[in-house]
């Protein structure tokens, strides 16, 4: 790919890209329950556990009664203030694709409890997406350890987040994620593929102008992504300030080879999004170094 090169089909809006490298690097360990980057259920929602051995027959409202299954979860209408606790050290195959939005004082929060390992959602490479954030806002997705890799060639997304004809998205944060081993292509036209990496941010405006407001990517860990590390876009944005459409942004190429082989970097035009983009460019051009 050479500098300057625009991706067919869509109108590229900005990249962070650290691709096969880490963005930031938090702890490995899950963060205490009620820490700033796993918030505590506001008195306006409701608490629901889940844990590996626990059951789908259940409230899910305690973690001595927490649902087993994503299936489940997926199944739940989440209301404003609601939060959605997987037990850390906890494992689940599949895609975990929530539904229900928030608002900006209670917003819907996935996170973890508990001490020990994130929890970890592994796609297995048979799922577009391990976390699907569709068509929601005012939404948290915060402490995960993500994979999407299986024995295929099909790029996939660590976690992906996507609106089509919404008008503005307001409040999706995506915060102390450990993002890895996410299939990709490693030749071909799907080399190159911006909508697939770690984490993935897209607005599609077919009817109405559709971009995000008030987005944060913050102190997420991505590298081995085969592909690209962080990236936002759009098709039918708005072109209004504050949106998927700006100023010039960067980008670093995929790795040249092997999981997490690092490539020199190159500058493009783009145009960048409401993300916390400071401070995942600035974690970026250190592990370029």
């Amino acid at each position: 790919m050479s500098p300057g090169r625009r991706f067919p089909g869509a109108a590229l809006v900005a990249v962070l890209l650290c691709a096969g490298t880490g963005v930031t690097a938090p702890p490995a360990l899950a963060s205490p329950a009620h820490s700033p980057a796993h918030p505590a259920a506001t008195a306006a929602g409701t608490s629901y556990y889940v844990d590996p051995n626990g059951s789908d027959t259940a409230d899910g409202r305690t973690p001595a009664t927490a649902w087993r299954s994503l299936a489940k979860v997926d199944a739940q209408t989440l209301l404003p203030g609601d939060t959605v606790r997987f037990r850390a050290g906890g494992r689940w195959s599949g895609q975990l694709s929530p539904r229900g939005s928030g608002t900006a004082a209670d917003p819907v929060v996935l996170t973890s409890y508990g001490s020990g390992a994130k929890p970890l959602i592994e796609g297995g490479g048979i799922v577009d997406a391990a976390i699907r954030i569709s068509d929601e806002h005012d939404i948290v997705v915060a402490g995960f350890e993500v994979t999407n890799s299986g024995s295929g060639t099909t790029p996939r997304i660590g976690i992906g987040v996507g609106a089509t004809d919404m008008g503005a998205v307001t409040g999706v944060v995506v915060r102390d994620n450990q993002v890895h081993a996410i299939q990709g292509a490693s030749s071909g036209s799907q080399a190159s593929n911006p909508s697939a990496g770690g984490i993935i941010v897209s607005a599609r405006g077919e009817r109405t102008p559709t971009y995000y407001e008030n987005l944060a990517i913050e102190d997420n860990e991505v590298y081995d992504t085969r592909s690209y590390g962080i990236v936002t876009w759009c098709s039918g944005c708005s072109g209004r300030a504050g949106t998927p459409c700006g100023p010039t942004s960067w980008a670093s190429r995929p790795p040249t080879s092997g999981p997490g082989r690092r490539a020199p970097g190159w500058s493009y035009g783009a145009t960048p999004c409401t993300t916390s983009r400071r401070a995942a460019s600035r974690s970026c051009r250190r592990a370029a170094r």
